[in-house]
């Protein structure tokens, strides 16, 4: 299976995929139920450490945390992690549609991207697919809601599988949603919405990462500055710009 992402909304599994042309598609399986073990003499089955036990079915992913007991076996498990254990056989390499967001703002001091009281001025990707840099400027638009709009629709239309943004997490992701509050909802291709970091509301379907905090984990030493431009200078040894 040519398998990108996968979501659930409830018990239903919403997997994300892409055909060998590059073409996203979006299937659903409502086929799935969530489930667990706890001990039973009478059980079918047999732990690691030797133990009889049942497997019992619940109609929500919810439901198991509620209903095991301190003993139950495999209660852990995240749901869409079980479906792809016990249903995806292969999974196929394919294609990934990725784009690196960087947004610029209008502002005299560096923003709040909490309060997000300054409009956006700027804002640029590039497509993995096309190897293009697309952009939009606050000047070519009557208003910054116009700018935002055309690059959320030009979201839309791509459907990327990955999203990449340095300090996406802490600055620009959070300063898009507060500027347009349901930017993850629209960019979603199924126009739902998932919480990420720190209880940021992400888009269904679309991984976010924050490829600083990756460049942080993947150093030995933490760095004296962690700006793309100091980070760029020194790891490619030439300015971004």
């Amino acid at each position: 299976m040519n398998l990108i992402n996968i979501a659930n909304d409830g018990r239903k599994l919403i997997l994300f995929c892409r055909d060998e042309n590059g073409n996203q598609t979006v299937e659903f399986d409502n086929s799935f139920y969530p489930y667990y073990y706890e001990l039973s003499e009478e059980g079918e089955f047999t732990t690691f450490d030797g133990k009889r036990v049942k497997r019992l079915f619940v109609t929500h992913p919810k439901e198991v945390k509620q209903s095991r007991s301190m003993d139950a076996y495999e209660a852990d498990i995240i749901y869409t992690s079980r479906y792809l254990v016990d249903r995806i056989d292969k999974l196929d390499k394919c294609p990934i549609k990725w784009t690196m967001i960087d947004v610029e703002m209008l502002c005299p001091e560096f923003p709040n991207p909490q309060e997000a009281k300054y409009p956006i001025s700027c804002i640029a990707l590039y497509n993995s697919f096309t190897d293009k840099i697309e952009s939009w400027y606050l000047g070519d638009y009557k208003t910054e809601w116009e700018m935002i709009d055309a690059f959320i629709g030009y979201m839309k239309v791509q459907c990327f599988d990955l999203v990449l943004i340095w300090n996406g997490d802490g600055f620009d992701m959070p300063y898009l949603i507060n500027r347009n509050v349901d930017f993850s909802k629209k960019i979603s291709p199924i126009e739902k919405v998932r919480y990420g970091t720190n209880g940021m509301l992400y888009p269904v379907g679309t991984s976010i990462i924050d490829y600083m905090l990756v460049d942080k984990k993947m150093t030995l030493n933490r760095k004296r500055e962690y700006s793309v431009e100091a980070r760029s200078i020194e790891v490619l040894g030439k300015s971004q710009k």
